[in-house]
Order: structure tokens, then sequence, then C-alpha cells
């Protein structure tokens, strides 16, 4: 006698990769909100970043770059939003999580050292401009320093050592 197979549906099997589904935070964990949805919104943001940065540039990057350059420069910024969101959102694939919060922190202390040094002559200067960028490129410090801890622990558990 044969049993019916129960299948799952493919939005189900999706939905169990995900940091919302129940198997990858706990209830008692403090920082599921951190993960849930500060990060994701954080990238989302980001991603926001690069397109009007695409879209509108910055009047002191018009100044000192070519188009190119500064539509380069946003569509890596968009580029790595899109890696860290997916990282993020699928905790399996941190190492994209990684890789876009280098780009991103990258892209934003190029930026506000850029917004420091080239400020134009005569107008004030840009110091508190600098240090808001600065405390936006700060808030990735921290879940990049728990990525590298994380990758650290995977490779000492393939090595057989202890993380």
């Amino acid at each position: 006698m044969t049993r019916t197979v129960q299948v799952t549906h493919w939005t189900t099997r999706l939905a169990r990769l995900t940091v919302w589904h129940p198997m990858h935070t706990s209830h008692c964990d403090e920082d599921r909100w951190t993960v849930r949805v500060w990060l994701p919104l954080y990238n989302v943001l980001a991603m926001l970043g690069g397109i009007i940065a695409y879209l509108i540039g910055s009047p002191l990057l018009n100044r000192l770059f070519t188009p190119t350059v500064i539509d380069g420069g946003a569509v890596a910024f968009f580029v790595s939003a899109i890696l860290a969101l997916i990282g993020v959102c699928v905790p399996s694939l941190w190492r994209l999580e990684l890789i876009g919060k280098i780009g991103i922190s990258f892209l934003l202390t190029t930026y506000a050292f850029l917004v420091l040094t080239f400020s134009p002559y005569g107008s004030p200067n840009n110091a508190f401009i600098t240090v808001i960028l600065i405390m936006a490129t700060w808030g990735v410090y921290p879940r990049l320093t728990r990525l590298f801890i994380r990758g650290l622990r995977e490779k000492a558990e393939r090595k057989g050592g202890l993380g």
C-alpha cells in the first residue's frame, strides 16, 4: 500500500531560509529584533541612498569626478546594500552580508573623507556632515565584527579546533 507523501510548497521552504522563521531566532533572544527589523531596514535605506545617489548625485562629487565615476560609486553602494540585505535576511548567506557591509563602510568612509577634505572654498566647514557620515558608518562596525568572529569560528570548527 502506498502512502501519500506531503510535499512542502516552495514558499514554505523559502520562508524557512529567512531570518523571520522561528528556527533562526529564539523568542528568548534579546537581539532578535535587531536582525529581523533594524539590520534589514538599514540595508533598505542604504539601497535607497544608492538610488538617490545615482539619480541626483552629490554637489561635491559632481565637482570632483566625472558622472561615470559618481554613477559607478552609486551603483557600488546599491549593490553592496543588496548583498548586505540578502545576507541579513538569509542567515546561511552571511558571507554576502559581510561583503556588502565592507562595501558600505568603505564607500561611506571614503565619502566622509571627501566631504571633509574637499569642501568648497568660502563655504562653511563640513565637519558636521562628516560627523554624521562617520556615525552612519560606525553603525556598520559592530555587525562587521560579529560576522568576522563568525567566520573565524567556522574556520576553527572546520579545522577541528574550538571557536
